[in-house]
């Protein structure tokens, strides 16, 4: 027997393969309809305009809106968008909503193995509103697919630049992150724009905490950075007797990152409102 091996034309592009299968999806029979808004940034499509203008199309077609979610998430992975993909699959014969062809999202893999297939299997139609376009009409869900693609382009363009920005900001020491460093906090001028950057004291007491149960120190001197911190006598490394005087002291080893991690989530003293972990103890290490 001689096994055939049939090779893809290289030239060939993913929305030509999904296009190939998918001419369009099934038009909804419900007059239901889900409005979905989405930001991930403050620059373009305010939540507020996506659905007011979503709501303006539902009515002047006819559909009952049953319900609107928004979302203030990045599109770079549309799992990860748990709002609109529950009701994708809760959902049947329901019109989905859209003010613009990116507010969908930004992830075209994820598009074609997860949104589209939900669509088909509870028979759900896609309308784009600035567009007037609607997944039933072949020529529109093209137009719907090509828009996904065009908008994962710009999500890495940006992200290029963005990067790119950081990088030269880094080289030339000019770099200040939207959060500050652990230990620092910004000083802003009535303009809003970080005027200096100071010791935020908490913090730098958390760091030597962490520096003397990982690296060793005295117990009295950790006992009372713990209760100066947690403002609670009660928080000790050991419960000791007079006589045990010569061994209160913790060694180099004593005390793992992930151990130390543990111990400071279980007397519920967070790292900025964020349980520790081995990897957020071992950035605080000087």
């Amino acid at each position: 027997m001689v096994k055939v091996v049939i090779k893809k034309n290289p030239l060939t592009k993913p929305e030509d393969d999904i296009l190939s299968k998918l001419s369009s999806l099934k038009m909804s029979v419900g007059s239901g309809a889900v409005i979905y808004a989405r930001q991930s940034d403050i620059m373009m499509h305010s939540l507020e305009d996506q659905v007011q203008k979503a709501k303006e199309y539902a009515k002047a077609n006819g559909f009952k809106v049953l319900s609107v979610i928004k979302e203030t998430f990045s599109g770079g992975d549309v799992v990860k968008q748990t709002k609109l993909m529950n009701a994708l699959l809760e959902n049947k014969d329901t019109h989905f909503i859209f003010s613009h062809m990116d507010r969908i999202t930004r992830d075209f893999q994820g598009f074609c193995s997860h949104f589209i297939n939900c669509c088909n299997l509870n028979h759900n139609t896609i309308h784009i509103v600035n567009e007037e376009l609607v997944s039933s009409i072949p020529i529109h869900f093209k137009k719907i697919v090509c828009g996904i693609i065009d908008a994962e382009e710009e999500r890495k363009t940006i992200s290029r630049r963005v990067k790119s920005s950081v990088a030269f900001r880094k080289r030339n020491g000019i770099y200040k992150p939207s959060i500050p460093k652990f230990g620092r906090m910004y000083v802003r001028d009535r303009e809003g724009k970080i005027s200096k950057v100071v010791q935020r004291e908490e913090e730098v007491d958390t760091i030597r905490l962490v520096n003397l149960m990982y690296f060793g120190g005295k117990c009295d001197e950790i006992e009372g950075l713990l209760i100066k911190l947690t403002k609670n006598p009660r928080h000790r490394l050991y419960d000791m007797n007079d006589e045990d005087e010569e061994i209160r002291e913790v060694k180099y080893g004593n005390f793992s990152s992930k151990t130390i991690a543990e111990f400071l989530n279980y007397i519920r003293f967070y790292k900025r409102n964020r349980k520790w972990s081995g990897a957020s103890v071992l950035n605080c290490l000087e």
